[in-house]
């Protein structure tokens, strides 16, 4: 009987398509193969080959293994392969994947606020960013709200971005007095998710 050394899928994202692998059993004896490949448990599961099966000499196989991680972090497995074949009557296959969640990124820099400069008492300035989801795992999280003079006007509450999806926040600064003003907008993401959330200053001058 001839197997892979494993099954390994490497990173995969949480909450979006699973990830599939085939490999073969094959028969590389002069006999007939009788054997039986076992089953797996979340969050591996076999679409294919499972049970029993009889190979001619030079015959294979086929099973496909599917992985779909539903928590950060390394999954570990094992898939009992038994045959009649005297030098591997029962193998344990290793298989392993590791499951991530997205990542959030904003297009400002940390460090640096959303600044709108001086705005006249009982105007109004806009501005945007954009938050994107940079990782392999779908993001679910909230866009905070404001206080006045500040206002979210667009992209508040809850969102969910698949990989490489984007979206634009708009806020408003509209001071109805004079003087400096300063605020915080705050981006939590559900876990699982990097980082857990991200904070924006906001600041403006009313005149």
């Amino acid at each position: 009987m001839t197997l892979p050394a494993g099954v390994f899928f490497g990173k995969v994202g949480i909450g979006v398509a699973p990830a599939t692998i085939t490999f073969d059993v094959g028969n590389a004896g002069i006999g007939t193969l009788n054997g039986s490949v076992g089953t797996l448990s979340a969050p591996f599961s076999l679409t294919s080959g499972a049970g029993a099966f009889t190979l001619a000499p030079g015959r294979s196989h086929p099973v496909t293994v599917q992985f779909t991680p539903t928590a950060a972090g390394s999954a570990p497995a094992s898939l009992a392969i038994t045959s009649n074949d005297p030098a591997h009557p029962s193998v344990n296959l290793p298989i392993g994947g590791k499951g991530v969640g997205g990542n959030l990124v904003i297009d400002v820099p940390p460090s640096t606020p959303l600044a709108f400069g001086q705005v006249a008492r009982g105007t109004g300035v806009f501005k945007r960013f954009t938050i994107t989801n940079s990782g392999r795992g779908k993001l679910t999280g909230s866009v905070g709200a404001l206080t006045s003079p500040f206002t979210v006007t667009r992209g508040g509450g809850a969102f969910t971005l698949l990989p490489l999806q984007s979206m634009i926040i708009g806020v408003e600064f509209a001071p109805s007095v004079k003087g400096h003003a300063t605020g915080t907008l705050t981006i939590s993401v559900d876990s699982p998710g990097t980082p857990a959330s991200a904070s924006l200053t906001l600041v403006g001058t009313g005149v």
